[in-house]
């Protein structure tokens, strides 16, 4: 839409946060990948590759959602194959999507929506000098707080999956790393200092 673009009404269009690929969209295809070896898909590049490809290009669909896309990219094969999902590979898979559902929430809200708020068009509002020392992209007080904190918070899936960003821990049948106590412990801390954050930055507790 491009650059001042306002509405009828005169307000800035907001930015709409979230995925605009829809996870059932990545099943259809990988399930069909996974059971002709082939799909019409250009704009993935999957055309000839063999199945287990999904699980490297379909994370890559999002840049803020991947994890959501490697375990649906997974499912699809777990369910084509017929096997069975440990139960604490599942805890672990479940563990991973919590965090990235935490760090979603975050960053959709205010590296994507909020900024919004810090529009020239709303100079006249009694709110507005506030709203841009807040949210101003990448300046911003909440802003750069957000990025910082979801950074951290990240640190878990980077623990559970041996590497982050591109962690590709979630397989067909489970997962290709355990995660050692020490790490589950470690976890727990991250954990409890993104909880203390949210209670005091985001509640105001």
């Amino acid at each position: 839409m491009g650059k001042g673009y306002v509405s009828a009404g005169g307000l800035p269009v907001i930015n709409l946060s979230g995925c605009p690929c829809h996870c059932d969209i990545i099943t259809g295809s990988l399930a069909t990948l996974s059971m002709t070896g082939t799909i019409a898909l250009d704009a993935y590049h999957l055309i000839g590759r063999g199945a287990l490809d999904g699980l490297v290009i379909a994370p890559r669909i999002c840049g803020i959602c991947g994890l959501s896309h490697l375990t649906t990219a997974a499912r699809t094969l777990d369910m084509a194959a017929g096997v069975d999902i440990p139960p604490n590979a599942t805890r672990i898979r479940n563990l991973a999507l919590m965090v990235e559902l935490l760090q979603n929430d975050m960053r959709q809200s205010f590296l994507m929506f909020a900024p919004d708020l810090a529009n020239p068009v709303y100079t006249d509002k009694p709110l507005f000098d506030e709203a841009t020392r807040r949210y101003t992209p990448f300046k911003g007080k909440t802003v750069v707080d957000v990025i910082r904190t979801t950074k951290k918070l990240l640190e878990i899936v980077a623990i559970i999956g041996v590497q982050w960003p591109h962690t590709s821990f979630i397989v067909p049948g489970g997962i290709s790393s355990v995660p050692s106590l020490t790490d589950l412990v470690q976890c727990r801390m991250l954990l409890q200092d993104y909880r203390k954050w949210y209670e005091t930055r985001i509640l105001g507790g």
